[in-house]
């Protein structure tokens, strides 16, 4: 999938027919109150400062959880106390969000597919793939029943089990 077929089936927040994904885009992915947020002073350049405004908006999940190769490239998620985490941590008990790169979600998968973390209500899987290296990959990911709710955007990927989604549903978002 190029940039410019990701361009023609992304929607903004009024292509979106959720509530939930419509405020998410408001508020998380455009930047419309600049002034409204307050950055570590490590976060720097666009992709940074959405990605900042995006775990701060799913922080209410509950847990940060990452890997040491995540917060080693990111070093400004320090900002949200996360706790750093090998997949056979992972537990359903818990509502979290887990910040993963694409590279390392095969050897995490068995932790959200097999064992079920990735069932448990309000559970968030955050993967960061700058540049949209491997939609194939995200697409199976995306068809697991694990999650109920899915959101791609061009660096980065969302799974969430909602209990207020009552359907699978997956958007595209720019």
């Amino acid at each position: 999938m190029n940039f410019l077929n990701y361009l023609l089936k992304a929607k903004g927040r009024h292509g979106t027919h959720s509530p939930y994904i419509y405020k998410f885009v408001e508020d998380a992915l455009h930047d419309n109150n600049a002034l409204s947020w307050l950055y570590p002073d490590e976060v720097e350049g666009k992709k940074a400062r959405t990605l900042f405004r995006v775990i701060s908006y799913l922080i209410e999940a509950g847990q940060l959880n990452t890997s040491a190769a995540v917060l080693q490239g990111n070093a400004w998620l320090e900002h949200f106390n996360p706790a750093i985490k090998d997949p056979d941590q992972i537990t359903a008990a818990q509502p979290s969000i887990t910040v993963l790169g694409l590279e390392e979600m095969d050897l995490w998968k068995d932790a959200f597919f097999t064992k079920g973390a990735g069932g448990s209500n309000d559970s968030v899987l955050l993967l960061l793939h700058p540049g949209n290296p491997g939609y194939t990959l995200l697409e199976d990911y995306f068809k697991r029943d694990h999650f109920n709710a899915t959101i791609f955007t061009w660096n980065f990927s969302i799974l969430m089990n909602r209990p207020d989604f009552k359907r699978k549903q997956h958007f595209i978002l720019r």
